[in-house]
């Protein structure tokens, strides 16, 4: 029953409690009366009501009130563009791939531009492909890549491998991409923070960090599952033997026979592996990794390589 004064104050207080967590997570109407206990009716009459908002923030509920109201308007915006890629991203067919969208990931672009790099490097996707995938200018695409590489020490020479010296079959690539893609946004569109945190791990070195964090002695016995995570590693960035076993102070000649023990059955893998050491003895023979601008020679390799391609 309706008690007058008592239920309106009761009101207005759970309505500033309700506005200032919207506005702290920016969940949407559901995902807010779940964690509250209420019906997502009742959380979206709350939210418009202009009155208990005005009441509840007494000196700046005009504008508490607007933000309110513009956050959920693109936050409807924005979960009917997620339902739209979930779609698209569940029912493509063949090689009629959906255009992807890299601002589910970051609104900054240089958080955008880090994120596409290490998304080319670790599913080994070329740029034109990236760009085509997410439906952003090659050039344009290439010169943020580019500029990135030259504030990060040491990914040039992966780059200039990626685009010019790997030949990871391309539609494997795509596929890899497209998975993690689909992974994402799931856990995006249940607002499944440690999911979604899960997901990005895999192309931001996450186990390969925990590896290296690991209290350890470089003869310490090396796990399969640590092997694979340090091939996949060495791939990614196209490090020599002698680099991968200096960046993570381990014994050479031991992760050097354990990984070819790894990829011993995996002809694909084993491929990939042979077709970067012999890349890495070239370049060691004409001593650009000696060089004090080595990742400058390899930019200007690439870059010459994307100018007349």
């Amino acid at each position: 029953m309706f008690n007058g004064y008592n239920d309106i104050n009761k009101s207005v207080r759970e309505t500033e409690g309700l506005v200032n967590l919207f506005l702290e997570t920016n969940l949407s109407d559901l995902e807010l009366a779940k964690r509250i206990g209420l019906s997502a009716a009742t959380v979206g009459r709350r939210l418009t009501n202009k009155h208990f908002i005005m009441q509840a923030f007494p000196e700046n509920g005009e504008e508490i009130y607007k933000k309110v109201q513009r956050q959920r308007k693109d936050n409807l915006i924005w979960g009917r563009k997620l339902g739209a890629a979930v779609s698209q991203i569940h029912n493509y067919q063949g090689t009629n791939y959906p255009k992807l969208n890299i601002e589910f990931f970051y609104k900054e672009r240089e958080k955008q531009v880090q994120a596409l790099f290490h998304m080319a490097l670790t599913f080994r996707v070329k740029i034109g492909i990236l760009a085509n995938l997410f439906n952003l200018d090659e050039d344009e695409l290439f010169n943020d890549l580019t500029n990135y590489v030259k504030e990060k020490t040491g990914l040039a020479k992966a780059f200039y491998y990626l685009c010019n010296n790997d030949y990871t079959d391309e539609e494997e690539a795509i596929h890899n991409l497209l998975a993690f893609y689909r992974e994402y946004l799931e856990a995006i569109r249940l607002n499944d923070r440690v999911a979604a945190k899960n997901v990005i791990s895999k192309i931001t070195d996450i186990k390969a960090k925990e590896f290296k964090n690991k209290p350890r002695k470089p003869t310490d016995r090396i796990s399969e599952e640590e092997v694979a995570d340090l091939l996949n590693y060495q791939l990614k960035y196209a490090l020599s033997g002698n680099a991968l076993a200096m960046t993570f102070n381990i014994n050479r000649a031991n992760i050097n026979y354990r990984i070819l023990e790894y990829i011993k059955d995996k002809p694909e893998l084993k491929k990939r592996y042979e077709d970067l050491c012999d890349y890495n003895s070239y370049i060691a023979k004409i001593n650009v990794n000696q060089a004090n601008n080595a990742d400058e020679y390899f930019i200007e390799r690439y870059r010459n390589g994307h100018r007349h391609r």
